[in-house]
């Protein structure tokens, strides 16, 4: 009730916008001294910091991988020797399980990302 009558004395005032600022700033403030809000900043950077760049570098991998501007990697050359024929069939016919792994990863870093957020959204 404190929190309303002070919001209605910022409106009379037109500055809502600093009153709810001072809250949020008060909020972040006070979030850490809390074992739940630890335990949201936690999984908020773990989210943020671990798992969504994870999946940015295997999507990035996937697209890189399709859009090399000297196509596929083939075998490895010896000193003056060409590709090795069987190398270049062996890793040809690996594209696109890896392509699918990659994009795979992705999808579950993201995921994983999205169930751990929730999850602590819903338990709060």
């Amino acid at each position: 009730m404190a929190m309303e009558a002070e919001f209605e004395a910022a409106v009379e005032d037109r500055r809502p916008f600093l009153f709810a600022l001072g809250c949020l700033f008060v909020a972040w403030r006070e979030i850490g001294k809390h074992s739940e809000g630890r335990l949201i900043l936690a999984s908020y950077a773990l989210a943020l910091g671990l798992l969504i760049p994870m999946a940015t570098l295997q999507f990035q991998q996937a697209v890189g991988f399709l859009s090399s501007a000297d196509g596929p990697p083939f075998g490895i050359p010896s000193a003056g020797d060409g590709p090795n024929l069987y190398l270049i069939w062996s890793q040809n016919s690996a594209i696109p399980i890896l392509l699918i792994t990659w994009l795979l990863l992705g999808m579950a870093h993201l995921c994983l990302a999205w169930t751990l957020v929730e999850g602590i959204g819903r338990a709060s």
